[in-house]
């Protein structure tokens, strides 16, 4: 146990950690298989404007529009029994995540056909995310802890906390779930942004103070959970 608990160390302290992230990402590899499921149906037949489902968007950017106003089908999809009977008549559901939507546009117009490709798609953003997120945990547990811990420990712990958070299942419904892509994108370029804008605070970085509300922007049109990071 001494022992792989000293080679885990050894190669979390340095570049290798970025493969066992990455081997974390392969345990998502199942999901591959698992085809459309419910918010994927909708997203289908918007993008590819199929009616199946009454007053559907007409636009593909208005793939997460579930409810609009004015929506003419409520009773029509009560009557199908995809919502229950009790369901408000003046009912609103609609995200505007433009970004996400463009990736499911590009999924259903290259490969219609192909749900693995799209899961292989959310896999590379989940791949992107741990990444950011291995970068995130080593600037600022360095920028805390470096007057308490050696550098090597520091670097160590930020890969630990990388690889705990990519071996969450919490990662599987952004994963395992195409149309929950959004919160793999918010999340990237949200961390994205906050690394940026410490740069241009804590290194005077200028591009830094551009580029970090470009990107929480960015992260804003992939989900409205990008907001977080203001706290």
């Amino acid at each position: 146990m001494k022992l792989l608990s000293g080679i885990l160390e050894k190669w979390l302290a340095d570049s290798r950690a970025y493969i066992l992230v990455l081997l974390c990402v392969i345990l998502q590899l199942p999901s591959v298989f698992t085809g459309l499921s419910m918010d994927d149906n909708f997203l289908c037949s918007v993008m590819l404007q199929r009616n199946i489902i009454p007053n559907l968007p007409n636009s593909p950017l208005d793939a997460f529009a579930f409810l609009q106003i004015n929506n003419h089908g409520l009773q029509q999809l009560k009557e199908r029994g995809l919502l229950p009977w009790w369901t408000h008549p003046h009912i609103r559901i609609a995200f505007w995540r433009p970004l996400s939507a463009l990736t499911h546009w590009l999924d259903f117009t290259i490969y219609p056909n192909m749900p693995w490709l799209m899961h292989i798609h959310n896999l590379l953003w989940h791949g992107t995310l741990c990444m950011i997120v291995l970068l995130f945990y080593r600037r600022f547990f360095s920028a805390y802890w470096r007057e308490s811990f050696p550098a090597a420990r520091i670097i160590y712990v930020a890969g630990l906390a990388a690889l705990m958070y990519a071996a969450d299942d919490a990662r599987g419904m952004a994963v395992g779930w195409i149309s929950n892509r959004n919160a793999s994108i918010a999340a990237i370029f949200a961390i994205t942004a906050l690394l940026l804008h410490d740069r241009w605070r804590q290194q005077g970085w200028v591009p830094g103070a551009f580029m970090a509300p470009f990107c929480l922007g960015m992260g804003l049109l992939g989900g409205e959970s990008a907001v977080a990071i203001f706290g």
